[in-house]
């Protein structure tokens, strides 16, 4: 799951938000999509990215799970690798960092060299804490510095939140637009984006939870050759099921992970979003799609054979 395919999906979704984040230059004769405001307190308003902020959310989608090893944190943690006693914590996410800060530090690799000291220096923080937040045990503290963020825009309409002119410099030497109140928006839709193959049209949905899935399995049974317990969300089907009934097994608890995780984290993600008018349009477009994938999910969930020709 975590490879190049994941970081490609990633992008793309990253640039399907840009589009109303940071919208490009229209073609000469080209006409801008009609956009129908909505009522809510930001109407009329749409959050804006500039320009460092959307170099830094491309890099960030490119990069943030670069050399990904296939296993979580918590089983990195518990075989107390030489990373996991570097970093401590977010020990996926802290490595991921560290190789993309590295090639920033490469002048043959470094894709920020045209930028300003200052603009360097935001752009460093922004992938930063948009890499180490893109680990879901740092997700409640993520959201609860967009929404405040939110807030404190939502209040001046004069924010860079609501502008695409280049912030950098009105975070320098002032405490009226500190960084953290502009830049974790860029946190925000890297995050979204990570999660949001859940949105994705059938089969693809489908298809990048099973990718997961089988990567979670794959990690059960090295924690089984090693000794260890194995993590809930990683243990195969129990083996006297036989192999018809392990792949409804499967399927089955494949379906009820994923409802879960779309309504704890996605939806309310995404609705926190909308709100904040940070591209409301597509996100609006993404929730229906959620919302359908979900109806096909509770399908699953409550099936009593797997559909004919169906296959693990």
């Amino acid at each position: 799951y975590h490879g190049p395919m994941h970081a490609a999906d990633v992008l793309q979704a990253a640039g399907v938000l840009l589009d109303e984040l940071h919208p490009h230059v229209l073609p000469d004769g080209a006409e801008p999509e009609p956009r129908e405001l909505d009522g809510s307190l930001h109407a009329g308003k749409r959050a804006r990215l500039d320009d460092v902020q959307a170099f830094a959310l491309v890099l960030c989608a490119a990069i943030h799970d670069v050399y990904h090893p296939g296993v979580t944190n918590a089983f990195r943690a518990a075989q107390d690798d030489e990373q996991s006693r570097r970093f401590g914590s977010s020990i996926n996410e802290n490595e991921h960092l560290s190789i993309a800060l590295a090639l920033l530090a490469n002048p043959s690799t470094d894709a920020s060299s045209g930028l300003r000291d200052a603009q360097r220096t935001r752009l460093e923080r922004m992938i930063k804490h948009g890499v180490l937040h893109t680990d879901m045990a740092n997700h409640a503290a993520l959201m609860q510095d967009f929404k405040h963020c939110a807030r404190v825009a939502s209040s001046d309409e004069n924010h860079p939140w609501w502008s695409e002119s280049d912030a950098t410099d009105a975070m320098i030497g002032t405490t009226k637009y500190p960084y953290e109140s502009c830049d974790c928006l860029v946190s925000a839709v890297l995050h979204l984006a990570d999660i949001s193959n859940t949105a994705r049209p059938s089969p693809l949905f489908h298809a990048w939870a099973k990718q997961l899935q089988h990567e979670f399995h794959a990690q059960g049974k090295r924690e089984e050759l090693l000794g260890m317990p194995v993590t809930p969300m990683c243990a195969s089907p129990p083996a006297n099921l036989g192999e018809r009934a392990g792949m409804l097994h499967a399927a089955k608890s494949l379906a009820n992970a994923q409802i879960g995780f779309v309504n704890m984290f996605v939806v309310p993600m995404v609705q926190e979003l909308v709100d904040a008018q940070v591209a409301p349009d597509t996100l609006r477009e993404w929730k229906h799609s959620i919302g359908r994938n979900v109806a096909w999910w509770e399908q699953r969930k409550a099936m009593k054979s797997l559909p004919k020709g169906e296959k693990g």
